[in-house]
This record gives C-alpha cells, structure tokens and sequence, in this order.
C-alpha cells in the first residue's frame, strides 16, 4: 500500500498560530481535515459545566504518589 504524502506542513500550522496570536485572538484548536484544509477555532477553550471529577482525583493521587517514594 503506498503512502500518501502529507497535504499540510508543521510550517503550514504554525503559520496559523503566528498570525491568530499576531491578531490577538486566542486558538481555541486546531482541525485538518484529508485534503489538507487548516481550520483554527478561535476563541478560549469551552470549559466543562460543572467540571470534571477527576481534575481533582488525579492531581491527589500523583501528589500520594510522590509522597509514597519520598518515604
């Protein structure tokens, strides 16, 4: 199976990026679709209503964790 050549460029992305931070606009992300099309969604990160129960289990357990080997 051959492979396809890549239709973007890491140039190409961060061109992007440059220009929306050169606007003032924050890049909420960043979507490539196969035929190479850049689509930046500009905007701050939406936040999840009521966050995320393991925002808080996670950090809590690391910290144990390095805790633990301390010890």
């Amino acid at each position: 199976m051959a492979q396809r050549r890549a239709t973007f460029s890491q140039a190409d992305v961060a061109r992007v990026l440059r220009g929306a931070a050169a606007a003032g606009v924050a890049v909420s992300r960043v979507e490539i679709d196969p035929t190479g099309k850049i689509v930046a969604v500009l905007g701050e990160p939406m936040s999840v209503a009521g966050g995320n129960e393991w925002d808080t289990v996670l950090p809590d357990a690391e910290a144990q964790r390095i805790a633990d080997k301390r010890h």
